[in-house]
């Protein structure tokens, strides 16, 4: 069970009209926030610390060791003690990461100046044994007395650790995929979603030191701007969207070179195909197989086969009907894909399906594919769906509450999207 804890004094909880489930919730949301006004700055300030903190904490994880630079150590120490104490342990609780808490917390409090443990939790002399474990200071420092569910955690996250200003809801997911096929964000744009064009966007200018690592991912606000503006120096930026262009300055690429890795059709003897098939491993004979059973029969088998491709990574960024978020899983989902039908239905198992495309001529073709799958041009314009265009399947169809939205048609497949009516 995930648990976060915090300090209630006597009667905090004590309410005499709503005792419901929400209510509670609502007054630990409100204690939440009295923590965060004790605090010498407003919400920006508070929610810079957190950013700070996450930092620190996620840092340590991976080098047991972490920097803070003198405006960081500045900040922190104008604030007050019991809010960095609270948001610290808060921010350990949250984050799924384990890490040796006690070492942690002594030397952040060394870092900062401030004493964040008693002092019998300091490192023992050598030979010596800890008197507490690492939950035992937990408590101890935030005198932590309720435990919430993770169910009513995420309630309070939402309320309280979203990178959208208050009062903002989070926009429409929008990918780096559709930002490829010529979508935009302009700025405002909200969505934390790890597959979110903004929050892959973001790391990538963190990763190239030209975005605050410390800040939290999913806004695009001023300090994304000024990231975007520094990325295209000394060319000077019109406008404030992020599209097309930023994302080639960012990856280095261009159209053209793009055009360059999209794949062409290369047929080989049955022998070969085999020598080629068998080494493969289980997922990557899966997702061979898939490319060939949808498209390795038409005109254009490469471009058939890159399609399938775009369709599936499409599908595993948003993990599509939670079917899961690899090109594998979303692959053998119940009967979303034909050729996987005896597979699903338990009349086939897996070598059966292997055994039916081991020989195939288009195999060096589907592995060239199933191997870039991630970097290939979608030529699909963001789909999700296809269906043969002999067909006319019942879910691409309008209803009262959802709508067929065509993207192309690439040899005997149409594609698209089913989309909610608004």
């Amino acid at each position: 069970m995930v648990f976060i804890i915090m300090e209630f004094k006597k009667g905090d909880l004590l309410i005499s009209e709503d005792k419901s489930e929400e209510g509670i919730l609502k007054k630990i949301l409100s204690k939440f926030k009295d923590i965060k006004n004790r605090a010498k700055s407003e919400m920006e300030e508070t929610k810079a610390l957190v950013r700070i903190l996450t930092y620190a904490v996620k840092s340590y994880s991976k080098n047991r060791d972490f920097d803070l630079d003198k405006k960081d150590i500045e900040f922190i120490q104008g604030q007050s003690g019991d809010v960095i104490k609270n948001l610290l342990m808060v921010v350990i609780s949250i984050i799924p990461i384990p890490i040796p808490i006690t070492p942690f917390l002594i030397i952040f409090g060394k870092k900062i100046g401030i004493d964040i443990i008693p002092k019998e939790h300091e490192i023992p002399e050598k030979g010596k044994k800890k008197n507490k474990t690492d939950e035992s200071v937990i408590s101890e420092v935030s005198n932590m007395k309720i435990i919430i569910t993770e169910r009513q955690l995420n309630y309070l996250l939402e309320a309280t650790n979203s990178p959208c200003p208050e009062g903002k809801k989070e926009d429409t997911l929008i990918t780096l995929d559709q930002l490829r096929n010529g979508s935009t964000i302009s700025k405002g744009y909200c969505n934390s979603n790890e597959n979110s064009a903004i929050v892959k966007i973001q790391t990538m200018m963190q990763d190239k030191g030209i975005l605050d690592s410390k800040s939290y991912n999913g806004y695009y606000g001023d300090k994304t701007q000024e990231a975007v503006k520094t990325l295209f120096e000394p060319s000077v930026v019109e406008g404030t969207k992020i599209g097309l262009k930023t994302l080639e300055k960012l990856e280095g690429t261009t159209k053209v070179e793009k055009e360059k890795v999209e794949v062409k059709s290369d047929k080989v003897s049955k022998s070969d195909a085999l020598k080629l098939f068998n080494p493969l491993t289980k997922n990557e004979k899966i997702l061979v197989c898939t490319l060939l059973g949808e498209a390795g029969g038409e005109s254009n088998p490469a471009k058939g086969m890159q399609a399938v491709a775009n369709v599936l990574k499409n599908r595993a960024e948003t993990n599509h009907y939670k079917y899961g978020s690899t090109p594998v899983s979303q692959a053998l989902a119940d009967y979303q894909f034909s050729m996987w039908n005896g597979y699903n239905n338990g009349k086939e198992v897996l070598q059966d399906v292997f055994d039916k495309f081991k020989n195939h001529d288009e195999m060096q073709t589907a592995i060239n594919i199933s191997k870039s799958i991630d970097s290939i041009t979608d030529i699909t314009g963001g789909a999700k769906f296809y269906y043969a265009n002999y067909v006319s399947p019942s879910w691409a169809k309008n209803t009262d509450t959802t709508k067929w939205v065509p993207t192309t048609t690439i040899g005997k497949h149409k594609f698209g999207n089913v989309v909610n009516k608004k």
